[in-house]
């Protein structure tokens, strides 16, 4: 399989890790329904507690124990070994309609499946950051970015996917059809171009992080909560405090995530010509404003609000890939363990949001409204952090590879 192939097949296995990411949120409204699983909103709140263990036990693994199985794995069986895990989340997903009410036998598939949503996205998008990067090492940004705007678009499609599936009878059917999808991908012959995982992991593990990239990895974490606030909770706030239907709740949810996979190439593109460092810290504010307008606008219409989320999935975008593309700029010696651990760093920010918030909500702290100017609060927190990582000096010896 020639270059063009491989990166075409890793950019379909972005696009079907986007519809896992977003395809249970998805369907927050359904399963929520007592005739259908019965989850409460504050069960489902807690959600991505799986997920982020599944992210930090397989990043860390693959990061600092280079002798562990994970860590002497080619790249290749890392792919399948992660496709595989996922088209088993989503397995869980279409199974959990024998589970129909059913309460706490749903709540348990539910809670395996995000362990396996976890344990999947890592593996996969770790493999899939350093090989496109190895395929087309001059054009790394370009590449890069391009990967997550193809998530970005499987993550726009979900939702959609969802309301097409629950309207020709079931929700299930549209992660059933993704897990065969990725069944395709696990049998198809290709090779890795990048060296095998366990020369770059022990390579990794032998050296200290740098202060910097701590920096940027803790601009991921923060940034990841304003993430997930608005992954998790926009479809129930834009429904019981905006008056907007579920159609047009998901359309803005689905609008965002478009508007992620659009900023993204654009953001590719502007740093053609403009400093990255520039682009980078430019998405901060836009994010800022946008949930700020989204928190004090109760009596805002159905477009205006879906216009807001537009624009903020157009501010929010390049944030992630392009922290990645810095980090790994900065410090290339640490390119595996930052790729890895930028993952675990941004589910670690979905794992503190979503149930920070639900807790808010049980003890009536806030309101959901109230999470999106909390959100926007933690979007000047990740713009500081973000703003020190970029502008902090490191000595040569960091920067080596």
């Amino acid at each position: 399989m020639n270059k063009a192939a491989r990166l075409i097949l890793f950019y379909a296995a972005a696009f079907l890790q986007g519809v896992c990411l977003v395809v249970l949120p998805g369907a927050a409204d359904i399963i929520k329904q007592a005739d259908q699983n019965g989850i409460s909103s504050e069960q489902y709140g807690w959600f991505t507690i799986p997920l982020i263990v599944g992210v930090i036990a397989v990043s860390f693994t693959m990061s600092f124990l280079p002798s562990s199985p994970l860590a002497r794995m080619s790249p290749g069986k890392l792919f399948r070994l992660g496709a595989a895990v996922d088209a088993a989340f989503l397995g869980l997903l279409a199974l959990s309609r024998l589970t129909l009410g059913q309460p706490l036998l749903s709540l348990g598939v539910f809670l395996a499946a995000q362990l396996m949503l976890g344990m999947g996205f890592s593996l996969l998008v770790s493999v899939l950051n350093t090989q496109v990067i190895a395929l087309y090492p001059a054009r790394s940004h370009t590449v890069l970015t391009g990967m997550h705007a193809t998530l970005g678009i499987g993550a726009a499609a979900a939702p959609l996917l969802v309301n097409a599936a629950a309207a020709s009878g079931s929700w299930q059917l549209a992660p059933a059809l993704s897990a065969l999808l990725f069944l395709v991908l696990i049998l198809l012959p290709f090779g890795m171009s990048a060296p095998t995982a366990a020369s770059a992991r022990a390579d990794a593990a032998s050296q200290r992080l740098p202060a910097g990239a701590w920096f940027f990895l803790a601009a991921i974490v923060l940034y990841g909560i304003v993430e997930a606030i608005v992954a998790y909770w926009s479809v129930d706030m834009l429904k019981n405090e905006r008056g907007l239907d579920a159609a047009e709740a998901k359309l803005a949810l689905s609008l965002f995530w478009f508007a992620v996979t659009l900023g993204r190439l654009a953001a590719s593109a502007a740093a053609l010509y403009l400093s990255s460092r520039a682009v980078y810290l430019l998405s901060a504010p836009l994010v800022i404003g946008c949930l700020a307008a989204v928190a004090l606008a109760p009596g805002a219409n159905a477009w205006s609000m879906q216009l807001l989320f537009a624009a903020l999935g157009f501010g929010a975008s390049w944030f992630f890939p392009f922290s990645i593309s810095l980090s790994i700029e900065r410090y290339p010696r640490h390119e595996a363990a930052l790729s890895a651990l930028a993952l675990a760093a941004l589910m670690a920010g979905y794992g503190i949001g979503p149930p920070a918030i639900a807790a808010g909500l049980s003890a009536k702290l806030t309101t959901l409204s109230g999470a999106f100017a909390i959100a926007a609060i933690f979007g000047l927190l990740y713009g500081l952090a973000a703003l020190r990582a970029a502008t902090m000096r490191h000595t040569t010896a960091e920067a080596t590879p």
